[in-house]
Parts: structure tokens; sequence; C-alpha cells
């Protein structure tokens, strides 16, 4: 079986009714209910890339820091 967090009992607990599900983002997840309260549960698996998902580059948008940079200057030219 399954283990996740339930919210209800505030712990981890056994899920039934298991069904193995794709979120948008492409990530494998369980969806099923709690055994002894039988609320809800919903856990996320380990996606692509390992189990903190693919990786996004850091780099910053050069042309997103110069548009801000020119909008201060507009904004004292106007007082």
């Amino acid at each position: 079986m399954v283990q996740g967090y339930c919210m209800k009992c505030k712990e981890k607990r056994d899920m039934v009714k298991t069904e193995e599900v794709t979120m948008k983002n492409m990530r494998k997840a369980m969806k099923g209910s709690c055994a002894k309260c039988s609320t809800k549960m919903f856990k996320i698996l380990a996606g692509p890339g390992g189990p903190t998902g693919p990786k996004k580059s850091s780099k910053k948008s050069k042309k997103g820091a110069a548009y801000k940079k020119k909008s201060k200057k507009s904004k004292k030219t106007q007082k």
C-alpha cells in the first residue's frame, strides 16, 4: 500500500482506493483516501529529472532588466 500524509488525522496513513494519475506538468501522483477517516489524499511521486523534478536554468532575462531600468528613468523625468 502507498502511504501519504492525512491532513485530518495529522499523520502518515495508508491510502486505500489508490489510483495513479498524471498531473498537467507531466509528473505522476497517487490519488486515494485515508484508511482510517476516508479523507481524500494526494501524494506526488518522483517525476522526470528525479525527486525534485526537472531543473530550470537560473539565467535572468537581460531584456526584462533593461526594461525595468528604462521604466524607472521615465518616472523620474515625469516628476
